[in-house]
């Protein structure tokens, strides 16, 4: 049965690695340390937990958006219903210029979640940027009918 990374026991040990490297070493990026972390795990953790999702934001917030979506895919495989994991992929084909691929992530990604604000507006913003106005503003309108405030973060 697959769980979350977050259930799991951190060894001691890891932790000892963690703040050491990152307060002894200033340039030692906190992300090039999570990306180790989470490739190691995934080795050993046959592909039970959330990892991927995980390895796949790391890539995503270092720009690497190609592998961001390698990992978010293999999650989804794991994990079909992962509307979070469609929803960032998403944002990723979004930040390489595949709209339309983007798109599709949304709205499967609304299709497991119904009324699921951040695929919506997600959504509305990759229309925009295929030139859809009128579908993107339905959209926003959508997302504003879930959500007044958009400084309110969902899942």
């Amino acid at each position: 049965m697959a769980q979350s990374l977050f259930s799991l026991p951190v060894p001691p040990s890891l932790n000892v690695f963690w703040i050491d490297n990152a307060e002894k070493k200033s340039s030692f990026s906190l992300d090039i340390i999570a990306l180790f972390f989470y490739r190691h795990f995934i080795k050993k953790s046959d592909e039970k937990y959330d990892s991927y999702h995980f390895l796949g934001t790391i890539y995503a917030e270092m720009g690497k958006h190609d592998y961001a979506i390698n990992a978010f895919k293999k999650h989804i495989k794991i994990f079909p219903d992962a509307h979070m994991t469609l929803n960032r992929m998403g944002l990723s084909y979004d930040q390489i210029g595949e709209f339309d691929r983007a798109v599709d992530s949304f709205r499967q990604a609304q299709k497991i979640k119904k009324d699921y604000y951040n695929a919506i507006y997600n959504e509305a913003n990759a229309l925009k940027h295929k030139n859809k106005y009128d579908a993107a503003i339905s959209k926003y309108k959508q997302a504003i009918s879930i959500n007044a405030d958009p400084w309110v973060y969902h899942n």
